[in-house]
């Protein structure tokens, strides 16, 4: 892996504010992130088997060796950073000394062994001493340790943050089977990835949230808990997006296309309710802000929300009220298609697949930038750029 993003930022100084030089000169790390110091190579852990008082050196970023890609990704809380893999190991040392090896520790937020401060020059400071690599025996090159602070290239630490890079791209640009290439399982393998199963997909589609109203009992709080994040996640899949631009009984009329229809579930961010008891004789009801069932279905639902055949015709009612508060009335036929055709799409295949956070993945970013995609900024297609 190549890491091409590097957060390193100038010193700025303002007379005016009343602050200390430490503080001036310190910024904070990215949610997650990997550590490189000026070479192509990230802080790994020295051993396959992470342990406490397990040393860290720098070290290929192509996962070699069999590594695991969490191995060289850590989380921050404040200046303590953890390991993915395992996080209740951070990088500390025993002692803030010249040489003290920079190792795994039992994490500790309060101890001082533990607290890292970042510097806007680069430097990664333990007390007064600085991470360094090779400083004390040419014979372990590799070695990271605290040594003084001299400006010195190795001790020049960047980091790359996926997630702000991730945030800047449309992503309905790009195909909704588009495969990108990561270690989704953390195996030391790369995996074909589509990105209808990450979290940025759609604008970040899966958090939008269908909600239930207070007023229900516990009962029927529970199934839905279960079953609309199951719907969610059906919606979004291209065994959806493929009933509806099939065209069944979804018609051309007007402005009201399977295209558009397809568009309106994909894009819509706007929170649907569950509320109330249908009309007498209504299967459903909605009124753009909110949906209702019957009390017959809410009964049904509740007795079998875990048996996905014996509820899948009350999902087509609910994606049936659902197409209603995006907007179509009965005259598009847009509903009649949802009753009749979304039932055989309730199945575990369909909501049963893992969704990946791109932010989080090693080589991605740089995956991305290779690609014309839209920017929120402009109307054209045209390469990712980082904005300033």
């Amino acid at each position: 892996m190549t890491i091409t993003t590097k957060l390193l930022l100038p010193l700025c100084v303002f007379a005016s504010i009343s602050v200390s030089a430490s503080e001036l000169s310190q910024q904070h790390f990215p949610p997650r992130l990997v550590l490189t110091n000026g070479t192509d190579a990230c802080l790994s852990s020295q051993s396959a088997q992470l342990k406490e008082d397990g040393r860290l050196l720098s070290r290929s970023c192509q996962q070699s060796q069999g590594e695991s890609g969490m191995q060289q990704v850590f989380v921050a809380s404040g200046n303590t950073l953890s390991n993915q893999q395992n996080n209740q190991l951070c990088l500390g040392v025993n002692a803030i000394a010249k040489g003290a090896d920079l190792m795994f520790k039992h994490c500790d937020d309060s101890s001082p062994l533990q607290q890292l401060n970042w510097q806007h020059s680069g430097e990664l400071r333990l007390g007064q001493y600085c991470l360094s690599q090779g400083r004390q025996s040419s014979a372990q090159p590799n070695r990271i340790e605290l040594w003084h602070c001299d400006g010195g290239a190795d001790q020049q630490w960047q980091a790359e943050e996926g997630a702000v890079l991730l945030a800047k791209l449309d992503y309905r640009t790009l195909p909704l089977t588009y495969q990108l290439h990561f270690d989704a399982d953390y195996d030391g393998q790369q995996d074909s990835v589509p990105y209808w199963q990450t979290d940025v997909y759609a604008h970040n589609f899966f958090v939008k949230t269908l909600q239930v109203t207070k007023n229900f009992s516990d009962e029927r709080r529970s199934a839905f808990a279960t079953i609309l994040p199951r719907l969610l996640k059906v919606w979004r899949t291209p065994a959806f997006r493929d009933m509806v631009l099939s065209n069944y009984k979804i018609i051309n009329k007007g402005e009201v296309t399977p295209q558009s229809v397809w568009l309106k579930f994909r894009d819509n961010l706007k929170p649907v309710y569950v509320k109330g008891v249908a009309s007498k004789g209504a299967n459903g009801t909605a009124n753009g802000s909110y949906f209702s069932l019957s009390t017959a279905i809410y009964s049904n639902i509740e007795t079998n929300y875990q048996q996905h055949s014996k509820i899948a015709r009350n999902m087509a009612t609910i994606t049936h009220e659902q197409s209603h508060n995006l907007g179509y009335d009965h005259g598009t036929n847009v509903p009649y298609g949802m009753s009749e055709y979304f039932a055989p799409l309730y199945v575990p295949a369909n909501w049963d697949y893992p969704v990946y956070a791109l932010g989080q993945q090693l080589g991605v970013t740089a995956q991305l930038q290779q690609l014309a995609m839209t920017v929120p900024d402009g109307s054209s297609t045209e390469p990712f750029v980082l904005a300033p």
